[in-house]
């Protein structure tokens, strides 16, 4: 197998030499400057549900707020990672497979939800599909990590990302940003926001819209260009003050998409064995270069998303506040033409279509009592959510499966209809016992019923009829479950505190849908966590540890089992782990910022075959490290500004690190992402006595080739991998009114 993860090492290092001698240089600059320090700004954070700062939070969480996203060009969940401890995402196959402290989403099932549970301006989105459209107009990203399973019920296992768009303002304002950058990728986003109707009407509205019109790959076969990407996006909100004491807030996004990124490059040769049962695909050249690869199709991939919210907020007495979430949203994508393979040999292709439509509804009550010594949620939550997923793999005539010819015109196709409710209460509660001392903890009931109504197997595609498999198959599975959390908080001083809690989250079973009659169960975390927290130095430094512990059940893996991928329960796992966030501002223009994780995460018991080595014994697993989560990972950043005639310019430089991680529990180097150093660079330049900025970025400086995701495939024996973009650079222009 030819290694294109380790790439060109020297132009690695000098690319990284260049981007740390660049922070040493501004490091030494700061170092000379005669500023006074200035304090880092407070941060409030509403993942927990209430208003707190965030060094006050007794959990683990990190920020990005809007300004952030702007400056470090933060466009995709895929660039967000990079600055938060133990977060890895990878896009791939329409799905966005998103790990937490090495607990994640492993299958491309249709219907089957990740373990990160993401929500947008407080509506859970349970479909793992690619979820860019969340960050048009973000005013702020916040990604708790642990469990989550008191607040944020099912699904929530590794944690859950929060996404909260800017609000319509009383004042008139705005924003334009325009980019353009290498493969010829034109960017513009714009906002507006004012009063409608004096200060009882507000209402706000943005726009996106981008096309990358070259490909970052080319298909050596047909000629296409592969990664060009448009899209087109608007958000478009009413906040109505009938009252002092009555919030209302309506708002709803329309997003749509059409790239050529779904592309699965051979990592290897077709396997010896069905070179044996189909010689006639030695004559077609491979090349796993995953910037020249060779497919016998190119794909074409659609993508819808909109929805509908409505939030209430009724402050019932300076104690007692009501709140209301209804929504409704539904996700749509599909993908054409997804060469099954990876190469040139026309094996079959892949062609899904999958839609999910959610209507959700959220009641809580917030109470803050005895003097604000104790502040208490009751709440409930409802949802109903209908999938359906259709997807098929028309397989060339003629083609050998392991010695059974398959008749012609024959797919491997799966239809599905799914429907899910879910039902919960839950309530959480901190109570201050004096001013150091405080105890939390809540509990959360949940209970799920879901319905398929299933076709899977072997169909010919001229009749469109199953003749091996199931048609219309219905089955139906129901699961409770009891989460809950418990910690004890610890004021040190006024501006330090430590905790130590223990916690449980609860990930939903469901159906095997290319399997009849498959399912698997639900998996489920309970972790022990301690945190410290602490402000010092006047404010200059903002410091975040925690150390945890989880002990892990019914793991839910995919594997692929003959033509049907699958997903199986794993017995238990084990991780444990440490992350470090840290900001410190020396001088009132410097800050360097960072966070570093060390995870040990390991499967306990787990005893499988390798579907890629017919005829190869059981292998035993115990104790090897489980998908998506690598030792170490890790960023550093500084950024400084310089006063400049005519205005002032910043520089930030990022420096991105991680360890060797796996796609497969059988944790062989073919399995495996390399570990990698690269790093980001951004310069932006705000002339003086306007609101313009002029921007300068580079991503991924030293052009590594980063896996997204790894899929198997049983009927050519071989890996196939979706990678991320390679390098990309350019220039912005930022106006703001």
């Amino acid at each position: 197998m030819v290694d294109y993860e380790s790439g060109s090492r020297r132009r690695r290092l000098v690319a990284t030499a260049a981007l740390v001698g660049a922070v040493s240089v501004a490091g030494s600059a700061a170092a000379q400057t005669a500023e006074a320090p200035v304090a880092l700004e407070e941060i409030i954070v509403t993942a927990l549900k209430r208003g707190v700062a965030l060094r006050d939070a007794a959990a683990a969480i990190s920020v990005v707020d809007g300004e952030d996203l702007q400056t470090q060009q933060i466009e995709t969940l895929t660039d967000l990672a990079a600055g938060i401890p133990s977060l890895q995402i990878g896009q791939a196959a329409g799905v966005s497979y998103v790990t937490l402290r090495g607990v994640s989403l492993d299958s491309i099932v249709g219907g089957v939800e990740g373990a990160v549970a993401i929500h947008s301006d407080g509506v859970y989105l349970s479909q793992a599909t690619r979820m860019d459209f969340l960050l048009l107009d973000a005013g702020s990203v916040e990604v708790l990590r642990g469990p989550q399973g008191t607040l944020y019920g099912r699904n929530a296992t590794a944690g859950a990302i929060n996404v909260t768009p800017n609000r319509p303002s009383g004042d008139f304002g705005g924003y334009v940003n325009l980019s353009y950058g290498n493969f010829s990728t034109a960017r513009g986003e714009a906002a507006i926001t004012g009063p409608l109707a004096g200060e009882r009407i507000l209402g706000r509205i943005a726009v996106l819209a981008e096309k990358r019109g070259e490909g970052y790959a080319r298909n050596v076969v047909s000629g296409a260009e592969l990664g060009t990407n448009e899209q087109f996006g608007a958000r478009a909100s009413l906040r109505l003050l009938p009252r002092e004491d009555v919030t209302l807030d309506v708002s709803g996004f329309h997003f749509e998409s059409r790239n050529s990124e779904a592309f699965q490059v051979a990592r290897g040769p077709v396997g010896a064995s069905q070179l044996f049962f189909n010689p006639g695909f030695a004559a077609y050249p491979q090349s796993f270069d995953p910037r020249r690869p060779g497919f016998n199709s190119d794909p074409k991939v659609k993508e819808k998303s909109r929805g509908l919210l409505l939030v209430g907020e009724w402050v019932i007495s300076p104690q007692v506040t009501l709140k209301s979430n209804t929504s409704y949203t539904d996700l749509q994508d599909s993908h054409v033409g997804i060469d099954c393979d990876g190469s040139a040999i026309p094996a079959c292709t892949a062609n899904a279509v999958q839609r999910s439509r959610s209507v959700q509804q959220e009641v809580d009550l917030k109470m803050s009592l005895f003097d604000q010594r104790l502040s208490w949620i009751v709440g409930a939550f409802y949802d109903k959510d209908r999938g359906d997923h259709r997807q098929s793999f028309p397989f060339a005539n003629g083609l050998n499966l392991g010695g059974f010819p398959l008749p012609d015109n024959t797919a491997f196709s799966e239809y599905s209809v799914q429907h899910t409710k879910s039902l919960a209460a839950f309530t959480d509660a901190t109570l201050k016992l004096t001013d150091v001392w405080s105890l939390y903890g809540g509990a959360r009931a949940s209970r799920d019923k879901r319905d398929i109504v299933l076709s899977s197997g072997l169909e010919n595609t001229a009749t469109q009829q199953f003749f091996a498999g199931c048609t219309n198959a219905p089955q139906s599975l129901e699961y409770s479950n009891v989460s809950g959390k418990a910690g004890l908080q610890a004021r040190i001083t006024p501006s330090s505190q430590a905790y130590g809690q223990w916690q449980t989250g609860f990930k939903a079973g469901g159906f095997n849908a290319a399997e009849c009659g498959g399912s698997f169960k639900p998996e489920t975390i309970t972790s022990y966590e301690a945190g410290y927290k602490a402000r010092f130095l006047d404010g200059r430094v903002d410091l975040a540890l925690s150390a945890f512990h989880y002990d892990y059940q019914n793991i839910q893996i995919g594997q692929q089992f003959g033509l049907a991928y699958r997903v199986v329960n794993v017995p238990k796992a084990k991780i444990d782990g440490l992350e470090l966030e840290a900001t410190v501002r020396p001088f009132s223009r410097v800050q360097v910022d960072g966070q570093v994780s060390f995870l040990d995460a390991r499967f306990g018991e787990l005893s499988s075959f390798d579907p890629l080595e017919i005829g190869a014994p059981i292998k035993v697993l115990d104790g090897h490290r489980l998908n998506r989560a690598p030792r170490v990972s890790g960023m550093v950043g500084l950024q400084q500004t310089w006063p400049l005639a005519g205005g002032e310019l910043t520089a930030r430089g990022e420096v991105t690190f991680t360890s060797r991680y796996y796609f497969r529990p059988f944790n062989q180097p073919k399995d495996s992402q390399a570990g990698y150093t690269t790093g980001n660079a951004f310069l932006t330049f705000r002339p003086a006595d306007s609101d313009l900025q002029l921007r300068a970025f580079v991503r991924n400086i030293a052009d590594t080739t980063i896996l997204s995701a790894i899929f198997s495939q049983d009927f050519v024996q071989n890996l196939q991998g979706q990678y991320q973009p390679p390098r990309t650079f350019g220039v912005g222009l930022s106006h703001r009114f």
